[in-house]
Order: C-alpha cells, then structure tokens, then sequence
C-alpha cells in the first residue's frame, strides 16, 4: 500500500510538473532541492512532508493535489534494463596504397602467404620524381 502511494504520488508530480512546462531541474531549483531527489521522488521513493510542501509551493497547488489518482499511468518494466551489447571491437586492415593500418572491418587483411603486406620499398633519390 505504501509503495502504491509513493509511486502514484511520484506519477502526479510528473503530470503537474509536465502541465506546466517545468523541468525536473527547474522544479528542483524552484523546490530547493537536489535534482538527484526529485527524480527519486517521481520514481516513487519516500519522500518527508517538508519536501512535499515545497513541491507544492512551486508547483503552485493545494499539498492534497499531490495526493489525487494519476491520470496517466506509464508502467516500467520491473528490474534493471538490460545491458546493450556494445559493438564489437575495430579491426586493423592493411591499405595496399599506403601500407599503413586502416580501422575497418573485423580482419585483418593478409598477403597470400597469411603475413601482413610488407612495407614498399623506398626508391634511392636519384629515381624518385
């Protein structure tokens, strides 16, 4: 019964808060309190009457208008969220032009022979253009 209250509590203030077009920051600064609180507030922890109070102040409302039946109920999933798998780790891929290490794909390219390109080899000065 207490958690139902907290979290339907907790569910009008973002009804109240939304109505008029505050952000949980502003609300917060307006309240005087931690932006960290007001969250859990509107996640449904336990709150005092104080804070309440103030919230209500802010939000320029009778303290039992936090108290009505939410007229929106967004339901979250119960637990934690699920972690996203993050992507899979780029690869060094050989250039034939530049021979240096290019980010790309998931292998590696090789020579024939399973061995790295080799390094062209350097003209002697006389030759180059």
């Amino acid at each position: 019964m207490r958690d139902r209250v907290c979290r339907d509590l907790g569910q009008r203030l973002i009804e109240l808060r939304r109505q008029r077009g505050l952000t949980q920051d502003a609300l917060a600064e307006l309240t005087g309190i931690d932006t960290r609180d007001l969250r859990r507030i509107e996640a449904g922890a336990n709150t005092t009457v104080h804070t309440l109070v103030g919230l209500a102040v802010a939000l320029d409302v009778p303290i039992i208008e936090l108290f009505r039946p939410p007229t929106t109920v967004t339901k979250r999933a119960p637990g934690r969220p699920t972690k996203r798998t993050a992507p899979e780790p780029p690869v060094m891929r050989f250039t034939r032009a530049t021979r240096r290490p290019e980010v790309t794909g998931y292998v590696v390219e090789r020579d024939v022979d399973g061995r790295p390109p080799k390094r062209p080899k350097k003209k002697p000065s006389s030759q180059r253009e």
